[in-house]
């Protein structure tokens, strides 16, 4: 929750910054944008065996918003992300996907830098069978704080973390009960990106 304040801090920061910029007029943006995400979802089961899902792909993104005059930012970020994951300890690779839907509040600086914080709407990892790992997917809230650069008028590079927090779990080795508490002491998540983005 560290990162989160000091994002919101710089947020504020530069909120001040935009206000007296005077350099952006009301405009409504589509933003697709493509991107590699690394992410690590570790289990410690109720006996503190641990295991791990980890995730090194190409991602995909489109954001549609609002940005007002003075620089404020309020979109909607869609991401998805497909590949092949890596189970531990079984040791193999499983077919997987991760999409979200998230509500973002920017801050553009001087038409150079944009500080976002976002909240998803939905957000679901999936995880495809093996002979050795019952197919399972994950949902729950997420978190995220992000740094974008204009280096061109309309292209821009960025990177953001995510903070999520599944809380349910679906599959046919926890039928009896959704909730990830049921079965894990503790999830850990990891989850970054950098991308590049146009605007249009």
């Amino acid at each position: 929750m560290r990162l989160y304040s000091l994002a919101l801090t710089t947020v504020l920061f530069l909120s001040a910054g935009s206000a007296t910029a005077g350099i952006f007029g009301n405009s409504v943006f589509l933003e697709p944008s493509i991107g590699y995400r690394s992410e690590k979802v570790q289990f410690t089961d109720l006996n503190s065996a641990s295991s791990d899902v980890r995730i090194s792909t190409p991602s995909f993104g489109l954001k549609f918003g609002y940005r007002s005059a003075i620089g404020i930012d309020v979109n909607l970020a869609g991401e998805y992300a497909t590949g092949k994951a890596e189970l531990s300890p079984q040791n193999d690779k499983a077919d997987f996907s991760h999409q979200s839907l998230a509500v973002q509040i920017g801050v553009n600086s001087r038409g150079l830098i944009k500080v976002f914080l976002g909240s998803t709407l939905f957000n679901e990892l999936e995880v495809k069978e093996l002979t050795s790992q019952p197919a399972f997917k994950l949902a729950g809230p997420a978190f995220q704080a992000g740094l974008q650069f204009n280096i061109l008028p309309f292209l821009s590079i960025g990177g953001q973390y995510t903070l999520n927090q599944f809380d349910t779990i679906k599959g046919a080795a926890y039928a009896n009960d959704s909730r990830v508490d049921s079965y894990y002491n503790k999830l850990d998540t990891q989850d970054y990106q950098i991308y590049i983005s146009t605007s249009l």
